[in-house]
């Protein structure tokens, strides 16, 4: 299949995606730090899932699936703020889950060993792990060398039951884990090593971040917005709690409060939902996944799993009692920004000789966005993103043919001709972009 101009650009997220709690979280977020929105929303997602625990889960296709997520943010280290959007994120944790956000944050892996033995088996263990890993490449080139690694990464992202081998001892286990990841890493390393090691690839959902804008927030200031958020994420996760204790029998509710660890609980599927599942969203997810590409087909291969997981998220952030449209809404809209992002990052051209050199035109969006709202003469993308004037012009044209900007002539005060300007359009609510 043949990669157009417009898919070589950095995919818009569907408004639909900023759903709920986590929505706002993005939205806020994003305003306050410049931070990507995208980034923001699949960063708080994974580290809602990871801080829920395995517990709350939907039974699909025979398989127990909790909201387990792993993420990869693609984008350039310098103006991506990849770090600045989950330090903010955290943040939000720091105060609505203390002890989860102070302990279970595992900043990178040296083996897949050391990785078990965080989440062993024990009386009074905690199961939970996110693994930060802010130089994914480095991670990629671990697994290479090391396929068990892989191996086991794949076997905590399916959450079957872990194992290490000791001398002289018992195996260490880990039956009872939820082991979720958070990656980072620029295009240009993740298109070098073209792909991840053994099978991870299909486990990741794929973020294109977009370049971090400036914002007038004051940095010093406390936000009152993020109190609240705080308040609230601290109340879904309670919510989530006694929904399950109140599932279960007395005698199991109080040894779970004792040990810390709540027992499975089987989340609820809305009549509905359940009902059209294979004859309208499974199809939707799989035309999804034919657009893409075959040549793509191991970073969209299990989408159904990733729908389902991050409705649960969504479900749970909401507060609710059972995964409803809205919440696969906004799951598949996150999916599919995610498998196109996952397009993005691993396209090249098939036309030898473009009429417009997608990476001059992505240049040029990326520098608009970052303006953004403000709007930009085309003598400025000339002189800072470009190096002629004729290929500005051929360019602003495209995009302004894909919808992606917007252009308007202002007149001068004097005499002269009109001035061209032009910015991105912003598809989202409330004029955040997306």
């Amino acid at each position: 299949m043949e990669t157009t101009r417009s898919e070589l650009l950095r995919p818009v997220l569907p408004s639909e995606a900023l759903y709920g709690l986590p929505g706002e979280v993005a939205r806020t977020l994003s305003a306050s730090t410049g931070a990507d929105p995208a980034s923001v929303l699949t960063m708080f997602l994974t580290m809602f899932g990871n801080s829920i625990g395995r517990q709350p889960h939907v039974l699909f296709y025979g398989h127990e699936e909790p909201a387990r997520i792993f993420t990869l943010i693609v984008g350039k280290w310098a103006r991506g703020r990849k770090g600045t959007a989950f330090n903010a994120v955290r943040k939000l944790f720091n105060t609505s889950e203390p002890e989860w956000s102070a302990g279970r944050i595992e900043p990178g892996l040296q083996s897949p060993e050391a990785m078990i033995e965080l989440v062993a088996d024990s009386p009074t263990g905690d199961p939970r792990l996110l693994v930060l890993e802010t130089e994914f490449a480095r991670l990629i080139r671990t697994m290479t060398a090391t396929p068990r690694f892989s191996s086991q990464l794949r076997t905590a992202y399916d959450g079957e039951p872990l194992s290490r081998k000791r001398a002289s001892r018992q195996p260490l286990m880990s039956t009872q884990h939820n082991i979720s990841m958070i990656g980072m890493i620029t295009p240009a390393e993740l298109t070098a090593l073209q792909k991840l090691s053994g099978g991870l690839e299909s486990r990741m959902l794929y973020v294109y971040s977009a370049p971090g804008r400036k914002t007038n927030a004051d940095p010093f200031a406390e936000n009152a917005d993020e109190i609240y958020l705080a308040e609230q994420i601290k109340s879904a996760i309670n919510h989530a709690w006694d929904n399950i204790l109140d599932g279960t029998d007395p005698i199991s509710a109080e040894l779970a409060k004792i040990r810390g660890v709540a027992p499975h609980y089987k989340f609820r599927i809305a009549d509905d939902v359940a009902d059209n599942w294979k004859a309208q969203i499974e199809i939707e997810i799989e035309e999804l996944a034919d657009f893409i590409g075959e040549d793509f087909e191991r970073y969209t291969a299990r989408g159904q799993t990733q729908v389902i997981r991050l409705a649960l998220a969504y479900a749970l952030a909401d507060e609710a009692n059972e995964i409803d449209w809205p919440h696969i809404k906004a799951a598949m809209a996150l999916w599919e920004f995610c498998a196109l992002s996952s397009r993005r990052i691993f396209s090249v051209p098939d036309d030898p000789e473009p009429k417009i050199n997608p990476k001059a035109q992505g240049k040029v969006f990326d520098f608009l966005l970052e303006r953004y709202p403000a709007w930009t003469p085309l003598l400025e993308i000339t002189n800072n993103a470009l190096k002629n004037n004729d290929t500005a012009s051929i360019i602003i044209e495209d995009l302004e043919e894909q919808g992606l900007i917007e252009k308007r002539k202002v007149s001068p005060k004097g005499k002269g001709r009109p001035r061209v300007e032009v910015r991105v359009v912003i598809d989202g609510p409330e004029g955040t972009d997306s």
